[in-house]
């Protein structure tokens, strides 16, 4: 045996020549998988809907500020359907006719795309007379009067004091002082907190 020649066995070369194709068999196994992967999650993802001026659509109201007292699993993922009014295609952004409810609640009628989904119309020959606008309560019943059952706790805010009201409707929120100190429920509170006045 000769020194320091490596060994010439062609059972090596075949090995390291089968083991190096399997290892670039992997590599672009995994580049096609990833490829595809990409593929179908950006189809399902869609592209964008474009809409025109005069569709109709529906807009989600996962960003919308909503009544105080409801529930937001019970309120609808999308409202509408809703007119565009304006496009503008550089911010893809649409301009809606809002329903009174929604301009009562001082809603910005502006909004992106990802905000809207296109309006299906119904088919009248297979489900007659079923095209109707999705119903929600968006605003506050202005005969419902909201009184106050009592002051919870209260909470610095700021260097200003803030007071958990209860309402008779059971909803609760923070309230300033300046909402509260005309009321009786607050000197109640105040008295089992052992404070004169404030």
């Amino acid at each position: 045996m000769g020194e320091g020649k490596p060994s010439e066995a062609p059972g090596v070369k075949v090995f390291v020549h089968q083991a190096l194709e399997n290892l670039a068999m992997a590599h672009d196994t995994i580049i096609e998988s990833r490829v595809a992967q990409t593929y179908h999650a950006n189809k399902r993802k869609g592209v964008p809907p474009k809409f025109e001026v005069g569709d109709l659509v529906y807009l989600s109201t996962q960003n919308l500020n909503m009544p105080k007292g409801r529930a937001r699993k019970l309120i609808p993922k999308y409202i509408g359907p809703i007119w565009v009014i304006q496009r503008d295609a550089a911010s893809d952004t649409y301009t809606l006719d809002l329903p009174t409810e929604l301009r009562a609640r001082r809603l910005h009628p502006t909004f992106h795309v990802g905000m809207l989904k296109p309006h299906e119309p119904n088919d009248d020959t297979l489900f007659p007379k079923r095209d109707a606008q999705a119903f929600y309560d968006v605003g506050n019943n202005e005969e419902v009067e909201w009184v106050v059952d009592e002051i919870l706790a209260h909470r610095w805010a700021d260097s200003k004091v803030e007071f958990l009201v209860k309402w008779n409707l059971g909803d609760t929120t923070w309230e300033p002082y300046a909402h509260c100190q005309d009321l009786e429920a607050l000197d109640r509170y105040l008295e089992i907190q052992g404070v004169e006045s404030i």
